[in-house]
């Protein structure tokens, strides 16, 4: 009796094992799964494979001019960037990064791996302009106030900004670009008014080149994106200069 039943358990055991071998190959789908051999992008460096592979859609990324011209108003953002008055908020838009000593993100080599730049030009207030790059893993920001107006004389340097911020902090920059789908969103937007201010958002990752402007956005994760910036660099204005 005792065979029989050591028999018995034996086989159950052996039917168990199988049962549970046949469930392990055939569940997940293989199919499903990802490929070990493909690398996978990494959201917060860069546009997303579609845009970075040709996309042409003039609203949308385009590769940087491997060569920059000496006219300001083609230096720093190429003919065609802006459907509204694009000539004039070219030079407008130029000049005031002139005279805060930028270089353009738009054509000629980078120094970083990864870099975004966000340009605030208030009508009435301070124009400013704050950088963040990285290389590996070194961060830095760089950030330019001017003592004119952004929407008239853009003036003299005031402040200036240079120093590492830490992966932590790229990384919680990135996250809040990623919320507002920063390389997915059109150049323009449909909102424009005659006064207010121009929140310019610039990226350079390789040989890929977006920019965002927007007039004055009231809400929402680009307008907080744009924000964060300020606050790194530590040019956050009080509330009643944020428009």
């Amino acid at each position: 009796m005792s065979r029989v039943f050591g028999f018995v358990a034996s086989a159950l055991a052996t039917t168990c094992a199988s049962v549970f071998v046949l469930v392990a190959i055939v569940e997940p789908d293989p199919s499903q799964l990802p490929d070990p051999h493909r690398s996978q992008p990494d959201p917060s460096w860069g546009p997303p494979p579609e845009e970075s592979q040709g996309r042409r859609d003039a609203n949308l990324t385009r590769p940087a001019r491997a060569n920059c011209p000496e006219d300001a108003a083609e230096y720093f953002f190429a003919p065609g960037t802006f459907n509204l008055d694009d000539a004039f908020q070219r030079e407008w838009y130029g000049s005031q990064l002139n005279a805060m000593r930028q270089k353009s993100m738009s054509c000629g080599r980078q120094d970083g791996d990864s870099i975004y730049r966000f340009t605030w030009l208030r009508s009435f207030h301070q124009p400013m302009v704050v950088q963040v790059s990285r290389t590996g893993e070194e961060v830095r920001i760089t950030g330019v106030e001017l003592d004119g107006k952004g929407g008239y004389e853009p003036g003299a340097v005031v402040t200036t900004v240079n120093r590492r911020l830490s992966v932590r902090q790229w990384t919680t920059l990135t996250s809040g670009l990623a919320r507002a789908a920063f390389w997915g969103m059109r150049t323009e937007g449909k909102s424009e008014g005659e006064d207010g201010a121009r929140w310019i958002l610039e990226a350079r990752h390789g040989n890929s080149y977006h920019v965002v402007n927007r007039w004055s956005p009231r809400e929402g994760p680009f307008r907080e994106a744009c924000l964060r910036f300020l606050r790194l660099a530590g040019l956050m204005p009080a509330d009643d200069y944020v428009y």
